[in-house]
């Protein structure tokens, strides 16, 4: 399909752009995105200085235990949120790439509907001239064709619009013209028992909640003695039981979060076999369809119904894979975990 797909979204969007538009596929685009957007950049540049701000405290023998240990759960903290600002770029970009492929296969639908509603106006012209319908049918035939050339221009209008979107996230490395081939992972889920269980050491607000705790901990530690007055000591504990309720109000959210990206996800799944299950049932009734005109028993427009019909049912199986692939992308934020499997997992 995704040949077919290339080969009549030229056809929509003319010669002249068919020649010199290049394929893209999704995993040069992320590596774009991953090298030049400007998220990815700051974070990194956030995570420097944390370095630099630990090694200047390590390196002083002054230092005190607190801000030396607030020094390391910072670079611990925005390390976690450089993984995690990847996970969200893989997100945009995965959301922008298959707007284009889906704007590619609406094209080719839309394109092969102008082009039954061309026949379906002949047919109708046909049958005035025998006056075996009217004027009014004719006049009904051309408005739809009307309509659906009219669908086509906007689509083509707004096809370009999705492929800057696309680039954005690339800071405009993409070519000024270019379509793209439908990605392929190799998903690399885990059971919702596995994600809820990681969800401390894969998410960036909870980890900062724990630190929180763990510092907050370390103080009422260090106020509960003989020589540090008692209201300093009331105050620590204070902090701790409010740091304490944080992170437990995170780890509830946090939970609900991942249990409705999960459950997004296996149903995104029953509506992408449900979707394929269309699909084959408009192939074998095209295919019906095909021996009965080459037998004269149906015609050539009612064939053309029946193409155009597999073409529809082709355009909602991607949408549906789409839909999933944009599940396990939300999985993976929701999770902090690399459920699309980027690393050399994509093609």
């Amino acid at each position: 399909m995704k040949n077919a797909t290339v080969v009549v979204v030229s056809l929509a969007l003319g010669a002249g752009f068919a020649q010199a538009a290049p394929t893209l596929n999704y995993s040069d685009v992320l590596k774009l995105a991953l090298e030049k957007g400007s998220d990815l950049a700051s974070q990194k540049s956030t995570l420097d200085t944390a370095k630099a701000n630990l090694v200047a405290l390590t390196a002083d023998s002054s230092t005190l235990i607190t801000p030396l240990t607030q020094a390391q759960q910072s670079v611990q903290l925005e390390n976690l949120r450089l993984s995690f600002v990847k996970l969200q770029v893989v997100q945009n970009v995965l959301s922008a790439y298959l707007g284009v492929l889906e704007a590619q296969e609406n094209l080719n639908v839309l394109k092969a509907q102008v082009d039954l509603n061309q026949m379906s106006l002949d047919v109708a012209k046909a049958k005035l001239a025998t006056k075996n319908a009217t004027q009014l049918d004719v006049s009904k035939a051309q408005n739809t064709l009307n309509s659906s050339q009219q669908d086509l221009k906007n689509a083509q209008a707004s096809f370009p619009v999705l492929q800057e979107k696309l680039n954005a996230y690339t800071a405009g490395s993409l070519p000024d013209s270019y379509i793209v081939s439908q990605p392929k992972f190799d998903l690399k889920l885990q059971k919702l028992d596995e994600l809820l269980k990681g969800s401390t050491e894969n998410l960036p607000t909870l980890l900062q909640a724990m630190q929180s705790v763990a510092l907050n901990t370390m103080t009422v530690q260090f106020s509960d003695n003989d020589y540090t007055p008692k209201n300093t000591l009331d105050s620590a504990k204070a902090s701790l039981e409010n740091a304490q309720r944080n992170l437990s109000t995170l780890k509830t959210s946090s939970t609900t979060s991942i249990k409705d990206a999960f459950q997004s996800l296996n149903n995104a799944l029953e509506k992408s076999k449900a979707a394929s299950e269309d699909l084959k049932t408009s192939q074998a009734t095209l295919a019906q369809d095909q021996v009965k005109y080459k037998n004269g028993q149906i015609s050539r427009y009612s064939l053309k119904q029946t193409e155009t019909s597999v073409l529809s049912s082709e355009q909602s199986v991607l949408q549906a894979q789409d839909s999933y692939l944009k599940a396990v992308a939300s999985l993976a934020v929701a999770s902090g975990t690399d459920a699309l499997n980027v690393i050399g997992g994509v093609e």
